[in-house]
C-alpha cells in the first residue's frame, strides 16, 4: 500500500509505547476490513494474511532495524560513534533507540547489536535474514489465532504461506 510508508515515515527514530502503537494499529486493520469488504469482528489473522498485508508493528520494527543497519555500515561516521556510545551505556529499562533494537534482536534471536556494529551484514543478506526471523514467528501466532477464531475456520492456512514470505 501506498499509504503505509508515508504515514510511517521518520517513526523508527521514535520510541513508541504499546499504547501509542495501538491507535494506528487499529486503524491499518479497520482500513483493511473495510478495503475487503471483512465484518468488524473478523479475526487480526483473517485481515492481515487475506490482503497479505503487515502489521505497522513490523513494519516499524523493519525500518528501524534497517536504519540500525545503515548507520553500522559506516564505521567513521559520527552517526556511527554515537550509536556505539549509546549501545555502550544505555540502561535496558530505559526506552531508547538503542533499547529497542535490543528488544527488536532479542524478539526474533537475531545476533546482539553489539555483533552487527562490529560485523555489519550486506543489506541483501540482512533483508532475508530479518525476513525469515519474522516470517517464523508471524505464521506462528497467526496460526495460534486461526485455530483460536470461529470467524477463521472456513480459511486456509496455505494461504498464510503464500503472503508472509
Amino acid at each position: 500500500m501506498y499509504v503505509i510508508p508515508r504515514f510511517l515515515y521518520g517513526i523508527e527514530v521514535q520510541v513508541l509505547s504499546s499504547t501509542n502503537l495501538r491507535k494506528p494499529e487499529a486503524f491499518h486493520r479497520k482500513i483493511l476490513r473495510h478495503l475487503q469488504g471483512l465484518p468488524e469482528r473478523s479475526s487480526n489473522a483473517a485481515v492481515y494474511t487475506l490482503i497479505g498485508a503487515e502489521p505497522i508493528e513490523l513494519a516499524i520494527e523493519r525500518n528501524r532495524m534497517e536504519l540500525f543497519l545503515n548507520i553500522a555500515r559506516l564505521p567513521g561516521s559520527v552517526e556511527h560513534q554515537v550509536l556505539h556510545r549509546q549501545m555502550a551505556m544505555s540502561n535496558p529499562d530505559r526506552n531508547s533507540f538503542s533499547t529497542s533494537i535490543r528488544e527488536i534482536l532479542h524478539k526474533y534471536n537475531l545476533p546482539p547489536p553489539e555483533d552487527l556494529l562490529q560485523n555489519p551484514p550486506s543489506k541483501h543478506q540482512w533483508k532475508t535474514t530479518f525476513r525469515s526471523a519474522t516470517t517464523g514467528r508471524a505464521h506462528g501466532r497467526m496460526s495460534y489465532q486461526y485455530n483460536l477464531m470461529q470467524s477463521t475456520y472456513k480459511c486456509n492456512l496455505h494461504l498464510l504461506d503464500t503472503h508472509t514470505k
